[in-house]
C-alpha cells in the first residue's frame, strides 16, 4: 500500500475567538474594566471629600482610639510617618494605575478611527506618567505637565490626609464658685470676719500676706515672681481668685482649698507630660492703690501726730490720725527708731467704699506717704499650666468690694503692726531691700503700689478659701456659675482651609479625569467591541504592528524619519485582529 502524505488541517480552534458585537459576554468584557475604574476611583474620590467633609464640619477629630497608644504614637514619629506614608503610597499607586488604564481605554476607542502616531506616542507617554517636551507640540507638552503634577501630588495629598498632627483642642469648662457682689456674700462676710477669718489673717499667714505684696512688687522691679500657698504656684499675684480643679461633677473634692469645675464635652487624650491647660473667667479682688509722697501735720489733710516716750533704751512710739473724729493710732516700742506705722480711715463716695491709708516711717524707712486705696471686685481671666497666670479683664464690670475690701486693708495694716519688732520693721526691710537693689526704673511709689496692691489681693484669695474651708462649695445665692475652657494638646486631623483644600486637589483631579475618561469612552463606544489591546505594552504594539499595514511607516530611525512617521494616521482592526494598519 502505498504511503500517501498528508497535511494536519487547520482547525477553528487554532483562530482567534472574536465575538460577536451584542453577546452577554462581549458586553460584560467590554465594560469589566470601564466599571472597575469608575467604582475605584470614585471610591477613592468619595473616601478623600468624606474625609476632608468631617473634618471641615469638625473642625478637629482628635486621634482618640481605645487600640491607639496617643502617647506611644507622638513618642515615635518614625513609625506614625511610615504607616501614613505607606498608606497613602498604596492609594495613590491604585489611583495612579487606574488613571493610566483610562488612558489606555480611550486610546483603544480612539483607534477605531484613524488617529496620528503622535497623538498615539504622546498618550501613551502621559498614561506612563511622563512629560512630553516638544516645542511643535506643546499643547500635548501643557497636558503632559498638568497630569504629571496631578498624579504625583496624590501621595503628598494622602499623606496630608492621613497623618495626624500636633493641635490644641478646647474644651467647654463648667464651674461655681463664690459670687462674692451677691447680697447674700456681702451680708454674711462680715460675721466671718468677726468669727474666724480676721483671727486667720492675724496668724502664722501673715509671712504669705507679706510674700503677696512682695512677689507683686518684685515683678515691678523685673525679679521672678511666684507666690506659692496651698499648692497652687501664683505668677506674680493670686488676684484674689479661689482656684479650681477639673473633677467629675459627683467626685469629692481633692482638699477642702479649692473648687471643682467639670468639663462639658469629652477630654481627648493629651500629648503634653503635664496635662492640659485650663482657663477660666472667675471673681478675684484688686486694691486699685495710687501713692503720693506727703509731708503731714497735726493740721493738714489727712493729719498725723507723733508722741514718743523715752523708756529706758526703748523708745514707745504712737503715730494717730484722725477719721472724721474718730482718732486712728498705732503704737510701737522700738529700740532703734526704725518704725514703719500705717494710719488708714475709711470714706465712702458715689457707692465705692476707699481707704485714705497714711504710711509714716522712721529711720530706716525715712518718710511718709498718703495712699489711695479703692478695692474693686473684677472678673479675673485665670490660666492654668503649671504656674496659675491671672489678669484683670478690662471690658468686666467694677463693683464696690465691701467687706472683703475691709478684709483687705485690716490684713495690710496687720502685716506692717506684727511686722513691727523692737529693732526692724519686716515689711519696711523687704519694700528697702526691692527699692534698693531694683533692676528696673521703677520708684518707690511705683513699687509701694504694688505691695498694697499685692497685699489686697491675695487677701481675696486667703479670704475665700478660709470660707470654702468653713462652710463648704458655696450654694444658692452666693454661688456663681463660672466657665472657661480646656486647652488640650493632642494628636488628630484638624481643618485647615487653604491647606485643606490645596491637599484634595490631586486627589480630586486624578480621579475625575480617570471618571471623565472612561465614561466619554463608553459613551462613544458603548456598542462596538473592544479588543484586548494595551498600546503601552510593547509586545502587544510590536505585535499589532507587525500582524497590520504598518511595514513602510518609518523609514529608519533618525529623528527626522521618526517624525515623519508620526504624521501618519494608523486604526486599529485588521481583518478582526488586535491590529494596527496605516490609513490614508
Amino acid at each position: 500500500m502505498s504511503q500517501t502524505p498528508y497535511s494536519e488541517v487547520d482547525t477553528d480552534d487554532k483562530f482567534p475567538h472574536v465575538e460577536k458585537p451584542g453577546t452577554a459576554s462581549s458586553l460584560l468584557r467590554r465594560s469589566m474594566w470601564p466599571l472597575c475604574i469608575l467604582i475605584c476611583q470614585g471610591f477613592i474620590l468619595s473616601g478623600a471629600v468624606a474625609i476632608f467633609a468631617i473634618v471641615k464640619h469638625r473642625g478637629q477629630i482628635s486621634l482618640n482610639f481605645p487600640v491607639v497608644d496617643i502617647a506611644f504614637v507622638q513618642q515615635n514619629p518614625q513609625v506614625k510617618n511610615y504607616i501614613t506614608t505607606l498608606i497613602a503610597t498604596i492609594i495613590s499607586t491604585i489611583s495612579t494605575y487606574l488613571f493610566a488604564q483610562s488612558i489606555r481605554h480611550i486610546l483603544v476607542v480612539a483607534l477605531i478611527k484613524p488617529i496620528r502616531i503622535s497623538s498615539l506616542a504622546f498618550s501613551m507617554t502621559i498614561s506612563n506618567g511622563g512629560i512630553i517636551l516638544n516645542r511643535r507640540e506643546y499643547k500635548w507638552s501643557i497636558v503632559s505637565v498638568v497630569m504629571f503634577i496631578g498624579t504625583l501630588g496624590q501621595t503628598a495629598s494622602w499623606t496630608t490626609f492621613l497623618t495626624p498632627t500636633d493641635f490644641t483642642v478646647q474644651v467647654a469648662l463648667q464651674g461655681t464658685d463664690f459670687d462674692t457682689t451677691s447680697p447674700a456674700f456681702q451680708a454674711a462676710l462680715p460675721q466671718y470676719l468677726n468669727t474666724t477669718v480676721n483671727t486667720y489673717l492675724t496668724s502664722e499667714i501673715l509671712s504669705i500676706i507679706d510674700s503677696g505684696g512682695a512677689t507683686r512688687a518684685a515683678a515691678v522691679t523685673g525679679y521672678p515672681a511666684v507666690l506659692d500657698y496651698f499648692g497652687f504656684a501664683y505668677d506674680v499675684s493670686s488676684m484674689g481668685i479661689l482656684p479650681v480643679v477639673i473633677q467629675p461633677n459627683d467626685a469629692t473634692p481633692p482638699n477642702h482649698y479649692t473648687l471643682i469645675t467639670t468639663n462639658t464635652q469629652p477630654i481627648p487624650p493629651s500629648i503634653n507630660p503635664l496635662g492640659y491647660n485650663l482657663t477660666m473667667v472667675q471673681q478675684g479682688l484688686t486694691g486699685n492703690v495710687s501713692c503720693q509722697i506727703a509731708t503731714l501735720s497735726e493740721s493738714t489733710t489727712p493729719s498725723i501726730t507723733r508722741q514718743a516716750t523715752a523708756s529706758g533704751s526703748f523708745t514707745q512710739w504712737t503715730v494717730s490720725t484722725d477719721c472724721s473724729g474718730q482718732p486712728n493710732s498705732q503704737t510701737a516700742l522700738s529700740a532703734t527708731n526704725n518704725t514703719l506705722f500705717l494710719l488708714g480711715c475709711e470714706a465712702t463716695s458715689a457707692g465705692q467704699t476707699s481707704y485714705v491709708a497714711i504710711l509714716d516711717g522712721q529711720g530706716a524707712y525715712n518718710g511718709t506717704w498718703v495712699c489711695t486705696i479703692a478695692p474693686q471686685i473684677r472678673d479675673i481671666i485665670v490660666n492654668y499650666s503649671g504656674f496659675v497666670y491671672t489678669a484683670v479683664d478690662v471690658a468686666s464690670p467694677i463693683v464696690d468690694a465691701g467687706p472683703l475690701g475691709f478684709a483687705g486693708f485690716y490684713a495690710l495694716q496687720a502685716a506692717i503692726g506684727f511686722g513691727q519688732s523692737e529693732f526692724r520693721n519686716s515689711i519696711g526691710d523687704t519694700m528697702k531691700a526691692l527699692a534698693d537693689q531694683s533692676v528696673s526704673d521703677a520708684d518707690f511709689l511705683q513699687l509701694l503700689d504694688a505691695y498694697m496692691d499685692g497685699v489686697f489681693e491675695f487677701t481675696g484669695t486667703a479670704v475665700k478659701t478660709r470660707i470654702l474651708k468653713q462652710i463648704g462649695a458655696p450654694t444658692g445665692s452666693m454661688q456663681k456659675t463660672i466657665a472657661g475652657h480646656a486647652f488640650v494638646e493632642t494628636l488628630g486631623w484638624q481643618y485647615k482651609t487653604t491647606a485643606s483644600i490645596i491637599a484634595l486637589l490631586p486627589i480630586a483631579f486624578t480621579t475625575l479625569v480617570s471618571i471623565a475618561l472612561v465614561g466619554a469612552a463608553l459613551f462613544i463606544n458603548f456598542g462596538e467591541a473592544l479588543m484586548d489591546f494595551d498600546p503601552n505594552d510593547p509586545a502587544q504594539l510590536m505585535a499589532a504592528s507587525s500582524t497590520g499595514g504598518m511595514v513602510g511607516v518609518f523609514k529608519g530611525v533618525t529623528e527626522e524619519q521618526v517624525n515623519n512617521g508620526k504624521k501618519q494616521s494608523v486604526q486599529l482592526g485588521f481583518n478582526g485582529f488586535n491590529a494596527l494598519a496605516r490609513q490614508g
